[in-house]
């Protein structure tokens, strides 16, 4: 099963964050609880007014750091069809 693993800092504060991820659905709910945590600099908590979407395609093929087949993951969690990177996945992810 892919590992999923947080954008923020360095490759091991990163790699840290790793948890196992068995599909889609469950990836994108990880990913709105921590968007409920998350801070943003004018706006102390976001409110999520429309169903996000996440993107997820490959990043720079196999990297020999970590072992992963690296898959970058974005999201449109502030404005619909604006996606920013939130993390990476070790492999690609079945639907």
């Amino acid at each position: 099963m892919p590992l999923f693993r947080e954008q923020r800092g360095g490759l091991a504060e990163s790699l840290e964050t790793s948890i196992i991820i068995k599909d889609k659905k469950e990836l994108l709910k990880h990913i709105e609880s921590l968007w409920s945590v998350w801070k943003v600099p004018h706006k102390p908590r976001q409110i999520i007014y429309h169903e996000p979407t996440i993107k997820i395609e490959p990043y720079g093929g196999f990297d020999r750091r970590c072992g992963w087949y690296t898959q970058l993951v974005t999201a449109d969690m502030l404005v619909q069809d604006q996606f920013f990177p939130v993390g990476f996945l070790s492999e690609p992810l079945d639907e």
